[in-house]
């Protein structure tokens, strides 16, 4: 039978292990926004578009050793190859939605064959169906959606600086209230199955976090939205990014990991900091384009 000093003494090394996480992980932030605020408020197109396909080389590294087999790994070189490039093809005709169409095309077309060539001389092609889904779902995962960072950049008027700092400051503002909630609040789980640590409280507690930061924001520095638009937003960014978020839990899951990699201390890898972001921007472009013409 335990005694109650020992119970005493796990409870300690506990709060020691997860104080210990926490100090990493807000270090590890103030890191990151120490070197991203200047870079995406100040930071020409064109640095950013490098720290883009920095980010999304990594990322898909990260998405092909979680999901392809030990012995296929070498695969994800030419999809890597493929995912870095369209962040190049969206900074150099953010507005032509038809190039976009037909660079992806390409790419499908690109990587059938390329599957088609890997399982030639195999007896066994159970396997080759989803190896080729697996391949392709990164590059428009990753490499397409993920896009969408420097395409809003790309776009023309009074807040064609300004839509990154939105779009980071509500996503991750949403991330990180979504957290504290279901942290001291959280007793609904909703998914267990999928992310066990997610409940009801932390997404109502992002939701609402997301739709009140767009709000100050259009109060701040976007005024040139309306604030139909804003709450538009607000609203959409709330649902949409635990979705990516849950996105890539089902996939980590499926893996049976807990982080896509150790780069970031505390938080795990580059994808586990950009899911919803990368999920999210498409819906911010596409607003932009359709409410706002074209970023105003």
């Amino acid at each position: 039978m335990p005694l109650p000093q020992d119970d005493a003494q796990r409870g300690r090394k506990g709060n020691e292990v997860a104080m210990e996480w926490i100090s990493k992980k807000t270090l590890s932030a103030i890191i990151l926004l120490i070197f991203f605020i200047p870079l995406v408020v100040w930071g020409p197109a064109w640095s950013i578009l490098i720290v883009l396909i920095a980010a999304v080389g990594l990322a898909l590294h990260e998405f092909y050793e979680m999901t392809l087999p030990v012995g296929r790994r070498d695969d994800k070189w030419l999809p890597i190859a493929i995912g870095v490039a369209f962040p190049l093809i969206f900074f150099l005709n953010p507005e032509s939605p038809g190039d976009l169409i037909l660079a992806v095309s390409v790419v499908f077309l690109v990587i059938l064959a390329f599957g088609l060539f890997t399982h030639l001389h195999e007896e066994d092609l159970r396997g080759a169906l989803s190896h080729m889904a697996v391949l392709a779902f990164g590059i428009f995962y990753v490499g397409f959606l993920g896009s969408f960072v420097i395409a809003l950049r790309g776009l023309e008027g009074e807040m064609q600086v300004r839509w990154l700092p939105f779009l980071f400051l509500v996503t991750w503002g949403g991330d990180t209230g979504a957290y504290f909630v279901g942290k001291y609040l959280g007793k609904r789980h909703i998914v267990p199955a999928i992310s066990p640590n997610k409940t009801l409280e932390g997404f109502v507690g992002g939701f609402f976090t997301s739709v009140a930061l767009s709000l100050v924001a259009r109060g701040t520095f976007v005024q040139e939205l309306s604030w139909a638009t804003a709450l538009w937003l607000g609203v959409g960014i709330g649902i949409l990014g635990p979705i990516g978020d849950l996105i890539e839990s089902m996939m980590k899951r499926g893996a049976a990991v807990k982080d896509t990699s150790t780069l970031i201390p505390g938080h795990g890898g580059l994808m586990d900091r950009t899911d919803s972001i990368f999920f999210v921007a498409p819906f911010v472009f596409f607003t932009a384009k359709v409410l706002t013409g074209s970023g105003l």
